[in-house]
């Protein structure tokens, strides 16, 4: 049966049961206190309680059965018109980065087709199409089903953001124009990166299907807050259209896709009425791998699937206008970018259309040369191969130059290709190791430090016996080790006060239970006067660890999708050290407590705060974060507060955020980071465009 959630008349029930189970227990309370008496007042008493009690209960309990499941059409249509308004804002937002444009964002009218020769069954549509036509086209198809092809830059990405953000306008229209069915049913697409999927390469493909759908209802709690069980209503009834982006980036190049096609299999698999829609991206070659592959895996039957095409001169051109419009000029663009636009009319089949026809290279260039003080007609002299290198490594010098830091300084573009190297090997690292390559999360970086430069003298002895000592002392924590937030505003929810009572229940129970069995212990040994008095004295001292416990577990809440890097580890770090300065309070008074009956009081208390500190922070990634940060740091190899440089790389367009984690914004950046990572070109242009 499905979770209940909570409504306006289960709410008013519950609370007169409970205001009347209270006025119940403390008539109770007052006649137990008079029980001694001789009186019949007592009696009187536990009369007019009884029936309060009873009927508090009575009605308590109606409140709590008569709120509405967790599936409830009208629960979810109501769950569904708010995430449709999230997922709109998200990705426009996403998609303007995307683009390194402000405004409405408005990407080149890229073109896609479906392959001549086909190995599976198709979904229907048309032979071709372009991004402004993709929600009628998808729309033409029989199930859903569409696969979007393409080679690195070619602009899947974006294709399936165009599609998300039509298909989620048109149904957010559809709820709310007036008169609308307030229970109408819609699909909600929302994207989600297969790379943070992770699905072990010896499960049956029904525990995969099944895991897959779980995946997907945690990505809509942890990035738009919708209730655990709402969620999983959403993805089981059908409510839920997933775009799932990046097949080809959940195997390394140099391994079988195992885990693609597992995915792909588990998506072939049914799983009730209305829920074949999906829509994946994947690299044409990676793609073609999965579909001549033996097994269960292989293409996504019953599925459409396009191909992006390059773009032609006249949508580059039309795409340059529209960043650098001239109303009065040629062809309505800058001056400065009229030779470009003459050699790409001069040579349609040249190097340089050829490279500006990949949507990645022409959004490099367009930001490497969006200074007014620029000159774009470099370009028209370089070769092919030339022209690709040169458009990335001018990448890092012109937004450096052009994107200021909050204080208005500028990064030192050689800097930031440097930070950026050590983080895009962080990730290729943890891709090694079966975790996402293209998830990064900061509390992580320690991972990736053993090869840190060793310091000399008695500055290395003390960093490498603190390291160990920091090793024995507090453990590590797994990579699939999930840190979370401090919702100081959990009681305000139905969800999360039924959730503090039951930890704060845990609690007084642990204190109290310990308690007793430690007195159990000692009554064994010296009788059961001394056991029921040291149970009472280990009840009370352990009462506020109790607490402690119940206090973090209720407040702590899953993390949410954040507007900035620097958000997410601002949350877990708040999260856990008011973890470690609750339970470490609570052991000072714990050993306090027991010390002082002993006359060791002042013992007992650097005692408990010693073991508060090592409780405390056990299971968390702190330590080692700031014991890496101090290397990386001294090296020179990422910032003092990388956070916040990776709050400037966000805005700047340099990275992405999915969720919670961080990504760079294209796989080929972070490739090139990764083997090319000191490919910084003269950035003299970007210097003089300041002045």
């Amino acid at each position: 049966m499905e979770s209940r959630v909570w409504s306006p008349r289960s709410r008013l029930s519950t609370g007169i049961g409970l205001v009347l189970l209270m006025v119940g227990l403390a008539w109770l309370t007052v006649w137990l206190l008079g029980k001694t008496g001789s009186s019949d007042g007592a009696g009187i008493a536990n009369v007019l309680a009884l029936p309060a009690t009873v009927l508090g209960t009575v009605i308590s309990m109606y409140g709590l059965r008569v709120r509405p499941q967790a599936d409830d059409p009208a629960v979810l249509a109501d769950r569904a018109r708010t995430l449709l308004t999230q997922v709109i804002t998200h990705e426009e937002r996403t998609l303007q980065r995307l683009l390194g444009d402000t405004g409405q964002p408005s990407p080149a009218d890229v073109g896609f087709t479906q392959p001549e020769l086909l190995h599976w069954r198709t979904d229907g549509g048309d032979r071709h199409g372009s991004l402004d036509s993709i929600a009628s086209f998808y729309q033409q198809l029989d199930r859903g089903r569409l696969v979007v092809l393409g080679e690195a830059g070619a602009g899947k990405t974006v294709l399936v953001t165009r599609l998300l953000l039509d298909l989620a306008s048109n149904a957010h229209e559809t709820m709310t124009v007036p008169g609308a069915d307030s229970m109408l049913r819609v699909r909600v697409p929302v994207r989600l990166s297969l790379s943070a999927f992770t699905t072990s390469i010896d499960t049956t493909t029904a525990v995969v299907r099944e895991r897959l759908d779980v995946w997907i209802a945690e990505q809509l709690t942890t990035i738009y807050g919708l209730e655990a069980a709402v969620a999983r209503a959403l993805v089981t009834s059908g409510w839920v259209w997933p775009i799932l982006d990046g097949l080809d980036e959940m195997d390394t190049d140099d391994a079988d896709p195992v885990r693609g096609q597992a995915v792909i299999a588990a998506l072939n698999l049914p799983a009730g009425p209305d829920r074949w829609g999906a829509v994946l991206t994947c690299r044409s070659s990676r793609y073609q791998q999965l579909a001549n592959g033996i097994g269960a895996g292989g293409s996504l039957q019953d599925a459409t699937v396009v191909t992006m095409q390059p773009l032609n001169v006249d949508q580059v051109i039309a795409w340059l206008a529209h960043r650098f419009p001239a109303p009065g000029g040629p062809d309505g663009i800058q001056q400065r970018w009229q030779p470009v636009v003459d050699a790409l009319r001069a040579d349609p089949a040249g190097p340089l259309a050829a490279c500006l026809a990949l949507p990645l290279r022409l959004y490099l260039a367009v930001t490497d040369y969006q200074g007014p003080h620029t000159s774009p007609q470099e370009l028209t002299g370089l070769g092919r191969d030339d022209l690709d290198n040169y458009l990335f490594s001018q990448l890092i010098p012109a937004i450096t130059a052009h994107h200021a830091r909050g204080d208005g300084s500028h990064y030192d573009p050689d800097d930031v290709a440097r930070w950026l190297h050590i983080l895009a090997d962080h990730l290729a690292y943890m891709r090694q190791q079966k975790h996402s390559g293209i998830d990064l999360h900061l509390h992580e970086i320690w991972r990736t430090t053993s090869d840190l430069r060793q310091l000399s003298g008695w500055r290395g002895f003390f960093t490498s016996l603190v390291y160990r000592g920091m090793s024995i002392v507090w453990s590590h924590p797994s990579p699939s080790h999930s840190v979370k937030r401090l919702n100081l505003y959990a009681l305000r929810d139905s969800v999360g006060r039924r959730r503090a009572v039951g930890k704060f229940g845990f609690g007084v129970a642990f204190a109290l239970v310990s308690g007793v069995m430690l007195g159990f212990l000692v009554g064994m040994q010296h009788g059961h006067i001394v056991g029921l008095g040291s149970g009472i004295i280990f009840s009370v001292s352990l009462f506020p660890l109790g607490l402690a416990f119940g206090f973090i577990d209720s407040f702590s809440d899953t993390q949410q999708a954040v507007s900035c890097p620097s958000a997410s580890v601002r949350q877990a770090l708040a999260r856990d050290l008011a973890q470690v300065i609750v339970i470490t309070f609570a052991a000072m008074f714990a050993c306090g407590f027991l010390s002082g009956i002993t006359g060791e009081f002042y013992f007992g208390v650097v005692s408990g705060f010693m073991g508060g500190l090592v409780i405390g922070f056990r299971n968390t990634p702190w330590p080692h974060y700031a014991r890496a940060l101090f290397g990386l740091s001294r090296a020179g190899r990422l910032p003092v507060r990388p956070a916040q440089f990776l709050d400037w790389a966000h805005s700047a367009g340099l990275v992405r955020l999915a969720g919670i984690a961080v990504q760079f914004r294209h796989r080929d950046l972070q490739e090139r980071l990764t083997t090319q990572p000191s490919t910084i070109a003269d950035s003299h242009h970007f210097a003089s465009d300041l002045e």
